[in-house]
């Protein structure tokens, strides 16, 4: 989720740095340092390409803006359901062992005390523990 933030940072930021497309367009072609008879035709060529840009740019930000907010629903109910299934776990064991324990193994379905009560059990009826 702090990834899809700092790309809508970006995405700002490059909405932003294209309020002036001619400004972008000759701050481009400054850098590029290029003989004069093509500046003409690369200046056009360039201020379509950053004008397509400023005009994908709000849209692409609504996108990461959803984005965003849909990661942050879905942390949310990650964190939800993780304190359920720990609610639930403890329940069944309790139900399983008839006491509250602290639940020492974290696979699935696994009784904390079931090992403890099956081995007991056992060795008083004189069986080998399984």
């Amino acid at each position: 989720m702090a990834k899809t933030r700092i790309e809508l940072v970006d995405l700002r930021e490059q909405q932003n740095a294209l309020s002036d497309i001619s400004a972008s367009v000759d701050q481009a072609l400054a850098a590029l340092n290029v003989a004069p008879d093509v500046q003409d035709k690369l200046r056009a060529g360039l201020f379509r390409l950053l004008a397509t840009r400023a005009e994908m740019l709000p849209r692409l930000s609504v996108q990461q803006t959803r984005l965003a907010s849909l990661l942050a629903d879905i942390e949310q109910q990650l964190t939800d359901l993780t304190a359920t299934t720990a609610k639930l776990s403890a329940m069944l064991d309790e139900r399983c062992c008839g006491r509250r324990v602290m639940r020492q193994s974290t696979s699935p379905g696994s009784c904390a005390c079931r090992k403890t009560r099956t081995t007991s059990s056992s060795r008083s009826a004189g069986r080998a523990p399984r």
